[in-house]
């Protein structure tokens, strides 16, 4: 790794069986505040990065290494599959049951 670069943002989003990759950014040391910060300015401006052509574009050899790196990483099938859990059995009743109480107070009040 150069040090130079100060790293990668990988974008995936659940599948079956897995992830599906959409996209890579490449940060540089100078773009440390871009990078970290947790602010809507610096997310729309990560948003906005180059992130690569579509996987499925790259050579075969260049996907299966986005694969194992990120397998290597904890990036796997079992972490797909709880997130996907999480979210029908926790996250989507809870939103909703704040979603059907801020329209009932909004009709109540």
């Amino acid at each position: 790794i150069n040090a130079e670069y100060m790293g990668v943002e990988v974008q995936c989003r659940t599948a079956e069986g897995g992830f599906d990759v959409e996209g890579v950014a490449w940060f540089e040391e100078r773009d440390r505040k871009i990078a970290k910060e947790e602010s809507a300015e610096a997310d729309y401006t990560r948003d906005l990065r180059y992130s690569g052509p579509p996987l499925e574009d790259l050579e075969e050899a260049i996907q299966d290494g986005f694969a194992e790196t990120l397998q290597e990483r904890g990036v796997t099938e079992d972490l797909s599959a709880f997130i996907q859990e999480y979210a029908k059995n926790v996250k989507e009743p809870a939103e909703y049951e704040r979603w059907m109480k801020g329209l009932h107070t909004f009709f109540t009040d």
